[in-house]
């Protein structure tokens, strides 16, 4: 396998080794959202083939294996082990007389797949080596010119990426066609290839679908006659589905899909629900069976935050099932040292799923990464895409300064509309993962003065008064967040406010005179102003080369802003970094045994500790002595309940409904509230049963009464037996 890794085609994902299924549905949302950007009026196939593996010729694959520099003998081996075989069919119980199979491969054997895809590989090359097929391309940059008329200077990433022709993970195909010409050309691959393997193309189960979403009479009509009849685009009701991927063109596809994906999960909960299981049994369902449908599509599927919350309480619903109060699925998705159960949280995972593409895209950003060595784009196209898009719609509202794809994924303001929160496809998602981190990596960056001029301004500025170093240019000054309202402020650079002075090699700011200040002249008069009058001031890394005389080059390095992002000092490092926790990481997702936890530098939100959560006041010991305790498993979720207040007692009842529950006395001695202290010990209708429970399972060690323990649990759990927790295994 890993020697045929770098021989079979690039693009064919299915079953070789780094490959990754979600590539293609990434590539693919990419794809249509270029088409959407431009309105194209390609479309896409997706092939059917009719028994692609029943299919194959021994004649044939020999010949490709022998083709590939597989060696003779090897070849008439595996020919002899998949196509020498005697099969006997059983009927009823009784076997049929054998017979020799002369074509196809078993389905289930581990060799099936690697000997398919070099079956398969001749085709994939006759389509993407062919010069007169266009498929679908991102496009050449325009020559667009800035506010200063000055053009785009040229960067290493203004060439477009080779056009994207077919798809394919084992016997899905999926191919892009430009005009009819192409599916010209593709029907001709077709018959070739059916010719010399022995395979069949179904033109009548083939899907086609508008790249942009737009109906395309003419294409329809073009393929109708081809005997293509299902189409699709936004007018259509359902989404196509791709490699388990929906494939959408409306708002109103996307919600269905995840409306359906949302019943199938809250079915599934229904189901599992009926299972007697613990408390930690309930989390190891969810976050295994469960919630195991949402982790494939939540790599390109963006979901808005209601659908996120709806997921959210499916998860609590089925954790807190037959529970009463319901503890918080935000507590539940804490680790288990920190008073959770460890729930993984959809709002969480979908980050952390995006840092497969992030991090190389983080790395690109770089120019002396590595990020050909760490990851191969041969394993990682979708990546160069990703970065020619971004590059590519990046608005040209700014100077003469290399305004790179590193620009467009690290700050907002370098992003097109079509990025926007509402866009359908997958680099909203992307974004979101990253704006988390990016505020806090200033802190500790060291940029250089070109780097500096190409960040926006809203990076380069803090509240905190500055020394004066400066006189103030002009008196009427509109105060800060007045300024930072204004929609100039949000599209302004560092080098609106600031110049390099070649004869000082300092910055400096831009003096008030026609020459230096040509864009939004107002606000950025009053911007400096806001800066000498010591109002506000720049972060330390840009106000350092105010001081300091520094050589400049002409190169934007985002380097050292990455390295601060994920606390490290160089580049090879970063992935590592993400596998651990770290100051700055506060949250760390990866690498779980038991349930393949992805890792999210992102932070998640937590819950505020409260008098009615005395869960808190446990430390990761205490909470890990818990969990070790050798006592039933009902009878740890009734003290999980305990621990976390969450016991429905009279008094808790009574303020929930008063009209049922009419008095808050304790139910067996009809004396006092009832609260969690008197519901447990201090009743003296219950106080004879812990005195009996006292003297024939709690050690003499334990000094601490019942009372205690309910009132201060941090002082009391690491002394308790776990024959007393043990008494509390409820029916």
């Amino acid at each position: 396998m890993s020697v045929f890794s770098h021989r079979i085609s690039p693009c064919q994902m299915g079953f070789m080794l780094k490959r990754f299924i979600g590539e293609h549905g990434r590539l693919l949302h990419q794809v249509m959202t270029s088409a959407s950007i431009r309105k194209s009026s390609a479309v896409g196939l997706l092939l059917d083939q009719e028994k692609a593996y029943d299919r194959v010729h021994p004649s044939y694959l020999s010949q490709v294996m022998i083709r590939f520099g597989v060696p003779p003998p090897l070849v008439i081996t595996i020919i002899g082990l998949f196509f020498s075989i005697n099969i006997s069919i059983n009927i009823n119980g009784f076997l049929t007389t054998s017979f020799v199979a002369q074509r196809g491969l078993r389905q289930g054997d581990p060799l099936s797949l690697l000997l398919f895809n070099i079956a398969f590989d001749p085709f994939l090359r006759l389509i993407s080596s062919d010069p007169l097929y266009s498929g679908f391309s991102f496009g050449q940059l325009q020559d667009t010119r800035y506010l200063d008329d000055s053009p785009r200077p040229p960067s290493d990433d203004a060439c477009p990426p080779p056009p994207v022709k077919i798809l394919a993970y084992a016997d899905d195909v999926l191919v892009f066609l430009h005009s009819p010409s192409d599916f010209v050309r593709l029907k001709n691959a077709v018959d070739i290839y059916d010719a010399a393997s022995n395979a069949k193309l179904n033109f009548n189960k083939t899907q086609a679908f508008s790249l942009y979403g737009d109906p395309l009479p003419n294409w329809q009509q073009f393929l109708v006659s081809h005997n293509i009849n299902s189409w699709h685009d936004r007018l259509s009701t359902h989404s196509l589905i791709y490699l388990g991927y929906p494939v959408y063109s409306s708002t109103a596809q996307r919600t269905l899909y995840v409306n359906q994906l949302t019943n199938k999960i809250a079915l599934s909960c229904q189901v599992h629900s009926q299972r007697n299981l613990s408390i930690r049994s309930r989390v190891t369902v969810l976050n295994c069976l469960i919630f195991s449908r949402l982790w494939h599509v939540l790599q390109v599927l963006p979901l808005t935050k209601k659908q996120i919350a709806t997921l959210q309480g499916l998860g609590s619903r089925f954790l807190n099932a037959n529970s009463f109060p319901k503890i918080s699925f935000a507590t539940l998705s804490l680790p288990r040292s920190q008073g959770g159960l460890g729930a993984l949280d959809p709002a969480v995972q979908i980050q952390a799923l995006q840092w497969r593409w992030l991090l190389p895209m983080i790395l690109s950003c770089s120019p002396s990464s590595p990020v050909d060595s760490l990851f191969p784009s041969v394993f990682y196209p979708s990546v160069i895409y990703g970065l020619y898009l971004l590059k590519s719609t990046t608005p040209q509202l700014y100077p003469n300064y290399q305004i790179t794809s590193a620009s467009s994924l690290l700050f907002p303001a370098f992003r097109s509309k079509h990025f926007s929160t509402t866009t359908l496809h997958c680099f909203s998602i992307l974004f979101a993962a990253f704006d988390s981190l990016i505020c806090r990596a200033f802190d500790d960056a060291v940029l250089s003065p070109t780097t500096i001029l190409t960040i926006p301004l809203i990076y380069l500025i803090q509240a905190t008064p500055l020394l004066p170093s400066h006189t103030p240019l002009i008196n009427r000054t509109p105060p800060l967040p007045q300024v930072r309202h204004l929609k100039p402020y949000r599209q302004m650079l560092g080098s609106h406010i600031m110049i390099f002075d070649s004869s000082t090699l300092r910055l400096r700011y831009r003096t008030f005179t026609r020459t230096e200040i040509q864009h939004f002249t107002r606000t950025t008069k009053q911007v400096i102003n806001l800066l000498t009058s010591n109002i506000i001031q720049l972060r330390t890394f840009a106000a350092t080369h105010f001081d300091n005389p520094t050589t400049i080059n002409n190169i934007v390095d985002h380097t050292t802003l990455i390295l601060s992002i994920f606390n490290v000092d160089s580049v090879p490092n970063i992935p590592n970094q993400l596998l651990s926790p770290s100051p700055k990481i506060s949250k760390t997702l990866l690498s779980s045994k038991k349930h393949n936890r992805l890792s999210c530098p992102c932070p998640v939100p937590q819950p505020p500790p409260t008098t009615h959560a005395p869960s808190f006041l446990l430390n990761s010991s205490k909470w890990s002595s818990f969990w070790r305790l050798d006592i039933p498993l009902r009878s740890r979720t009734m003290w999980f309940k305990i621990v976390h207040n969450s016991i429905p007692h009279t008094s808790f009842l009574h303020l929930c409904n008063i009209q049922r529950f009419l008095s808050p006395l304790c139910p067996l001695c009809l004396q006092e509230p009832n609260s969690l202290i008197h519901f447990f010990y201090i009743c003296n209708k219950i106080q004879p049963v812990w005195i009996k429970i006292s003297t024939l399972f709690i050690d003499n060690a334990w000094q601490y009464t019942i009372h205690h323990f309910l009132s201060d649990i941090s002082a009391a759990v690491t002394t308790l037996s776990p024959s007393l927790f043990a008494t509390l295994a409820f029916p």
